[in-house]
């Protein structure tokens, strides 16, 4: 590895996810042409990535998501060189103004001008384990990252003044992801206009969805893209208010749904842009398949190939 990163000093993107990099091989890098740095699930420390984020002005992706040695202090981080670098999120807003952002362990902002003016700039933001932002940070979201356009939380503590500020306040957010959060979250958050965002996934944060929350649902945003999981309350009549709220859904991924798919898939079908359905825990492995040809039967197999989606994926 060590090898491999000394000899990549002119390249400008650099993905090393889930490799066994570490400092020895990191700090044989010292080009200083990085726009992406993708260092997820390794086991660097700011020993070896505060001379990478120093040398590399323009990087504009930064990925550290997994990176628990990231964690050292300041006084215990030390080149061997004799230099003293300053904690991980001290180091990217004093000399990076990103764009892209995948981040956890350490990534630890306290006061919302922490992120002001170097995280202005910021389209695509996640955020996971390692860290649990404070919610006056989530709740300033938008006056942090006016452009932002993408927003994946994972293992956050959320509220409905979080959520609803960003579906008010984020005007270009196209992508909100919430998976594993936890918080006194209600339907309340989502009975706003959200003209902007097309892919929606909740993925066990929303288990009191019922048919009317859906239908609000689609009233305030045209998606392309829906993802629930543990929402127990949806029943066989959510299907045709899916289909008839988003008709031009792309994408459709069900687990642990209650009993949407009771009684077959027919209404599911109706999206006639549908790419990839997903049916987990919500339908029997012996019946589903069954349900899938009864809803596209015709007398033209070219006809059936158009109106079944490129992917299905079903598990009991």
């Amino acid at each position: 590895m060590s090898q491999l990163v000394s000899n990549m000093n002119i390249v400008k993107s650099l993905c090393l996810r889930e490799t066994s990099l570490a400092d020895g091989a990191l700090c044989n890098f010292v080009g200083s042409s990085l726009e992406y740095l993708d260092i997820s699930e390794t086991v660097v420390s700011m020993v070896s990535l505060a001379p990478v984020i120093r040398r590399n002005s323009n990087l504009s992706c930064l990925k550290t998501a997994g990176c628990r040695n990231l964690l050292f202090e300041q006084g215990e981080v030390q080149s061997t060189s004799g230099n003293k670098y300053g904690r991980f999120l001290q180091e990217i807003t004093s000399t990076c103004y990103l764009e892209d952002v995948e981040m956890g362990w350490a990534f630890c902002p306290v006061r919302v001008d922490d992120l002001i003016p170097s995280f202005s700039k910021v389209r695509r933001m996640t955020v996971g384990l390692g860290t649990t932002l404070p919610e006056n940070i989530l709740h300033a979201l938008p006056e942090i990252c006016p452009f932002l356009e993408s927003l994946v939380l994972r293992f956050q503590v959320i509220s409905d003044r979080v959520v609803r500020n960003l579906l008010e306040s984020s005007t270009n957010l196209q992508v909100l992801c919430l998976h594993y959060c936890l918080g006194n979250l209600t339907s309340f958050s989502f009975q706003t206009m959200a003209p902007a965002l097309r892919i929606l996934r909740l993925q066990w944060v929303t288990p009191w969805i019922t048919n009317d929350d859906l239908t609000i649902l689609t009233q305030n945003c045209n998606l392309v893209e829906l993802l629930l999981s543990g929402c127990k309350l949806l029943d066989t009549s959510s299907q045709e208010i899916i289909s008839s709220g988003w008709p031009n859904l792309a994408c459709l991924q069900l687990e642990e749904c209650g009993q949407i798919t009771l009684d077959g898939v027919d209404s599911i079908l109706d999206c006639k842009a549908l790419e990839e359905v997903l049916l987990r825990h919500t339908v029997s492995m012996k019946n589903s398949i069954p349900m899938f040809n009864r809803a596209i039967t015709t007398n033209n197999p070219a006809e059936e190939a158009r109106i079944l989606p490129s992917k299905i994926r079903i598990s009991s």
